[in-house]
């Protein structure tokens, strides 16, 4: 088997920067039209997804345990996607969640059925809830 060198430099890619580079690697053909490295570019793209994706989920359902305990083991899931909201908003404006004034459609719409729901899950008005909290903050 010969052993092709390929001069890397000519890609026009810094190499921090890693996935630039490997999807470059992923288009290199050879004189005869193939594409010798797609199967190890695509693993290592793969690879590369895969810590952040990872990380990213822990951290929902790390956020979620904290929110969701043993005394708050009967709320809905319009409640826990919009106490989510409230901590992730609170957390990218670097904020706390008393400066978000409530309005009078929020007192409105805060009921017992909408904390404590069945157990069919959340219906499809989830973006009400979501227009209001988008309207106080």
């Amino acid at each position: 088997m010969a052993v092709y060198f390929i001069d890397w430099s000519d890609a026009n890619v810094a190499l921090y920067e890693q996935t630039k580079f490997w999807c470059h690697v992923y288009k290199v053909k050879n004189a005869a039209g193939d594409h010798p490295y797609r199967m190890l570019a695509k693993m290592v793209l793969t690879n590369l997804s895969l810590s952040l994706s990872n990380a990213f989920v822990e951290r929902i359902f790390s956020q979620v345990s904290l929110v969701k305990n043993k005394l708050r083991n009967k709320m809905g899931m319009k409640l826990l996607n919009s106490i989510l909201m409230i901590r992730a908003h609170c957390l990218l404006k670097n904020s706390c969640c008393k400066d978000i004034k409530v309005t009078e459609a929020m007192l409105h719409r805060f009921k017992s059925d909408v904390i404590y729901e069945s157990s069919t899950g959340a219906s499809d008005t989830m973006s009400e809830y979501d227009l209001l909290l988008e309207e106080s903050l």
